[in-house]
């Protein structure tokens, strides 16, 4: 949350002082879409975004194991029609 003041209030005070700018839209087109996404949906986005990309979430190392790839194997029927 400290972040976000830090961030938001400035940016918020640059926008006020530069109306319909590029920076404008630019802030006002950020802080709608950060409203209209749902929160828990963006909290998976960031741990995906942090695990994968980043490797400093637990999600990391199991990710880009030999093993993990070995764990996703298609789905197949145990018993099929023709047997």
């Amino acid at each position: 949350m400290f972040i976000s003041v830090l961030v938001g209030i400035p940016l918020g005070i640059l926008s006020a002082l530069k109306r319909n700018s590029l920076l404008d839209h630019l802030v006002r087109g950020f802080t709608v879409s950060g409203l209209a996404i749902a929160s828990f949906w963006l909290g998976i986005m960031l741990q995906l975004f942090a695990s994968m990309w980043l490797g400093i979430t637990p999600l990391g190392p199991s990710y880009r194991s030999s093993r993990a790839r070995l764990d996703h194997r298609p789905l197949r029927p145990r018993f099929s029609p023709d047997a």
